[in-house]
C-alpha cells in the first residue's frame, strides 16, 4: 500500500502550475490545436464541437478544484490515480490495435469510441460509489463536497459502475454513428477486462477493496490506519491499546464497556479489566488531559481514527472503577491482522478473463458472443470475490453485497441476451463496412 507516490510542486521556475498557470495554458493550447487539426481535416463537425465541453470541464477542475486538493507539500500524485491512468491507456491501446488489425477501423472512430467509453465509465463508476457512500462524500460546505465528489485519484470507483457506464456510453456513440453495437462491444470486451486487471492494482496501492482476515502464506498486512486496519478495529477483530470494546444500548441510553483485555498487555497490568464501563477516552495535549466522552461505537471509532492520525503514543482511559471514576494511561499499541489480497485476486481474474476472451474471439461465430462471455465470466468471478472481501455489508437485508446483487441481475440479463443471440444469423455486421482482415 502506497497511497501517495510523490508531490508535484505548486510552482515551476516561479510560475504557478495550477489555477491560471502552466497546466491551464497547456491544456488550452493543446485542445485548440486538436480542434484546429480536426476542422482542417473534417470541418467543424460534431466531434470538433464535442471537444469544447470537455475543455470547459477540464479547465474548471484545474482552476477551482485542483488548488484546493493540493497540500503544503504540493499536489499529491496518488498510486490509485497512476494505475487508473495506466489502465485506461492500456485498454485503449488494445482496442486500437485490435480495431485496426481485425477490421481496419479508422483511428478517429476508435479514439472517439474510447473517449465516450472512458468518460461514461468513470462517471458511472463514481456515481455508483457516491450513491453507496453518500454520507461519507457529503461535506459541510458546497466546495468541500464538490472536491470530494471529483477526488477519484484517491479511490472511490465501483468497477460495476465503470462497466455499465462504459457500455452505455459506447452504445450511445455506436447508435448515434450507426455502427453495429454487438460487434463493437465484442471488440471492447477484452480491453475492458485488461483495464480492470491493471486498475485493481491501484486498489492495492490505495488499500481499499480489502479481504477478510486470514493466515495464508500469501496474506498481506496493511499499515496502521489503513482501511483494512480501521475495519478490523470497528468490527472488534483486533485490539486498540490492548483493549476491545462493545456498545450496550438500552431504550434511553447507551454505554461502552471493555469487552476483552489482551493477556499480558500493559492495560491488564495497570488494572483494566473486562466489563469495566468506559466513560471517556483521550490523550495528553500540552501537559493537559484532553478527554472525549464515548458512549457509542461511532464515537469510539472517531476517537480511534483521530488517535491514529495524530500518531498518539499513549491514550487515557476513564472508567467508573474504582468509583466515582479513574484515569488509566496506557501505551497505544496497535496491531493489524493479515488479510486476503483480494485486489490481486481480482487483477488475476480480470487478466485471465481478458486473455480468455482474446483466445475465444476468433472462435465465436456470431456478433455479441464475446460480450456475452464477458458479462457471464465477470459476474461469477465478482460474486466469488465478494465472498472473500469484507469492506461491504449486506445490501437492503438481502444477505448479499451491492456487487453480488448486481452480479445476479447481470446474469439474468445474460439469459435474455443468450436467447436473442440464438435467434440471430451468423452473418457478421462488419462485413462490407470496413476493409477487413478477418481473424483466422
Amino acid at each position: 500500500m502506497r497511497q501517495t507516490l510523490l508531490y508535484l510542486p505548486a510552482t515551476v521556475l516561479g510560475i504557478p502550475l495550477f489555477g491560471f498557470g502552466i497546466l491551464f495554458w497547456t491544456v488550452l493550447v493543446s485542445t485548440v490545436v486538436a480542434i484546429a487539426a480536426r476542422i482542417r481535416k473534417h470541418g467543424m463537425d460534431e466531434e470538433a464541437w464535442g471537444y469544447l465541453p470537455m475543455l470547459v470541464v477540464a479547465e474548471a477542475l484545474i482552476v477551482y478544484v485542483v488548488p484546493n486538493v493540493s497540500t503544503p507539500d504540493g499536489f499529491p500524485i496518488r498510486g490509485y490515480g497512476v494505475f487508473l491512468l495506466l489502465a485506461i491507456v492500456s485498454a485503449v491501446g488494445l482496442l486500437m490495435y485490435r480495431g485496426k488489425k481485425l477490421w481496419n477501423m479508422p483511428p478517429d472512430t476508435i479514439i472517439s469510441l474510447s473517449l465516450w467509453s472512458v468518460i461514461c465509465g468513470l462517471v458511472g463508476a463514481r456515481l455508483f460509489y457516491v450513491i453507496e457512500y453518500w454520507p461519507e462524500i457529503r461535506k459541510p460546505d458546497f466546495m468541500a463536497t464538490l472536491i470530494s465528489l471529483v477526488s477519484i485519484t484517491e479511490g472511490g470507483l465501483v468497477v460495476y459502475g465503470s462497466i455499465i457506464g462504459g457500455t452505455l456510453g459506447a452504445t450511445v456513440f455506436l447508435l448515434k454513428n450507426r455502427l453495429p453495437v454487438l460487434a463493437t462491444l465484442d471488440l471492447l470486451a477484452p480491453a475492458l477486462l485488461l483495464g480492470i486487471a491493471i486498475g485493481r492494482l491501484g486498489c492495492l496501492m490505495n488499500g481499499c477493496c480489502f479481504g477478510g482476515v486470514c493466515d495464508l502464506p500469501w496474506a498481506i498486512t496493511f499499515p496502521q490506519g489503513s482501511p483494512a486496519h480501521l475495519h478490523q478495529l470497528l468490527h472488534h477483530q483486533t485490539y486498540f491499546g490492548g483493549l476491545k470494546f462493545r456498545e450496550e444500548r438500552t431504550d434511553k441510553t447507551s454505554r461502552l464497556r471493555i469487552e476483552a483485555v489482551r493477556p499480558g498487555c500493559e492495560a491488564e497490568k495497570i488494572g483494566l479489566e473486562k466489563e469495566m464501563t468506559v466513560l471517556a477516552l483521550g490523550w495528553k495535549n500540552q501537559e493537559q488531559d484532553q478527554l472525549f466522552p464515548v458512549r457509542e461505537e461511532r464515537e469510539l471509532f472517531a476517537f480511534m481514527n483521530d488517535a491514529i492520525l495524530n500518531r498518539q503514543q499513549e491514550i487515557l482511559v476513564v472508567t467508573d472503577s474504582p468509583p466515582p471514576f479513574h484515569h488509566y494511561m496506557i501505551p497505544l499499541v496497535l496491531e493489524v491482522l493479515p488479510v486476503h489480497p483480494t485486489q490481486i485476486y481480482s487483477s488475476l481474474f480480470a487478466a485471465f478473463g481478458s486473455g480468455l476472451l482474446l483466445f475465444l474471439s476468433p472462435r465465436c461465430k456470431k456478433d455479441g458472443q464475446v460480450f456475452l462471455l464477458l458479462i457471464t465470466y465477470y459476474p461469477i468471478a465478482r460474486f466469488i470475490e465478494e465472498m472473500i472481501r469484507t469492506d461491504e455489508g449486506s445490501f437492503l437485508g438481502t444477505g448479499f453485497t451491492v456487487s453480488q446483487n448486481v452480479s445476479l441481475a447481470v446474469l439474468g440479463g445474460v439469459v435474455l441476451l443468450g436467447f436473442y443471440l440464438k435467434s440471430r444469423s451468423t452473418k457478421r455486421a462488419y462485413e462490407g463496412r470496413f476493409p477487413m482482415k478477418r481473424e483466422p
